[in-house]
């Protein structure tokens, strides 16, 4: 069974790639269109898309404004139709503690109106096990996403600061996935050169296909825009060496194409549009004295080729 599994995840993973769509639409991820109820987020993540356009390209709010989230209340108040395709919510904010009951109020009205949702979050426990009860009457028209892009919780603290650790995020998804929702983890971006340890961490709570148009498996993606997204202020030269140089260098091409060779066939890989630009790149030919990348914190730690910190699990 497994064999066949890993058979079927590859040929998805390489079929009919340049047809595909990309961003939220990508392969089902919210062909049906994203809805979000705030203007801000208190994760305020230090590569996020919404938060640059909305302080730099639309000027909906300022840069400190952003951590400090508003919520429109017309949007929680508004009707929602039947979309054509999957619902991503949110897109552009996550759901805490603090928004939590108007996330829900918005997720029972999609859902009443016989919507599919696909639900995107960095999660916290508590908030999941809201979800997850509050939402079983639709459970079989809900799927979770959980962005998990790194196993090192000094890792996710540097690159997204507001939102909950690693621990959390694994409760939450296992949580879901034995309440029996449809789940799946979105690695993108990955924050390290260990996506395969999140991999390893995660593949026992991920749904099995078939997929309904993409509602499953295992995403990795790029940090994208480095130039205009990212916010390094504040961050120290330590920090700098440490958290940012190192995923800089996981993003090369050689890199990308070593990640892949190494998780392809097994079951769940998805790779998002920016890995896929790579594949379709012909490939450099690599000296034999070149480097092998390595992928897991304990192959690293026994070649000696990288000082892991201590405060990592």
């Amino acid at each position: 069974m497994e064999a066949d599994l890993a058979k079927d995840n590859r040929k998805s993973q390489i079929a009919n790639h340049k047809s595909r769509p990309t961003g939220a639409r990508e392969d089902g991820w919210g062909e049906g269109g994203t809805v979000n109820i705030q203007t801000g987020c208190e994760h305020d993540c230090r590569y996020c898309y919404a938060r640059h356009d909305a302080v730099h390209r639309w000027h909906r709010c300022t840069r400190t404004a952003w951590a400090e989230p508003v919520i429109d209340a017309g949007r929680v108040d508004q009707e929602y139709p039947r979309f054509k395709g999957r619902v991503m919510f949110p897109s552009t904010h996550d759901i805490t503690m603090r928004n939590a009951s108007e996330c829900l109020v918005v997720l029972r009205k999609l859902l009443e109106a016989g919507n599919e949702v696909l639900i995107v979050s960095k999660p916290s426990m508590n908030v999941t096990a809201l979800l997850v009860e509050a939402l079983k009457r639709w459970q079989h028209h809900v799927a979770f996403r959980f962005t998990i892009g790194s196993a090192s919780d000094n890792v996710l603290s540097f690159w997204e600061p507001g939102a909950p650790n690693f621990e959390n995020r694994i409760k939450s998804l296992s949580c879901a996935y034995y309440e029996g929702y449809c789940t799946s983890v979105s690695c993108e971006p990955y924050l390290d050169e260990f996506a395969p340890d999140v991999y390893q961490a995660c593949c026992a709570y991920l749904s099995r296909p078939p997929f309904d148009r993409g509602a499953g498996g295992f995403w990795i993606g790029k940090l994208r825009r480095w130039d205009s997204r990212v916010d390094l202020s504040g961050a120290t030269d330590e920090q700098i060496e440490q958290y940012v140089e190192p995923l800089r260098a996981a993003q090369g091409d050689e890199f990308i194409r070593a990640m892949v060779g190494h998780l392809s066939g097994r079951p769940f890989i998805r790779w998002k549009d920016s890995i896929r630009e790579v594949i379709e790149k012909p490939p450099q030919r690599i000296s034999a004295t070149d480097a092998v990348p390595s992928f897991s914190r304990e192959d690293t730690e026994e070649n000696g080729l990288r000082e892991i910190d201590k405060g990592i699990d």
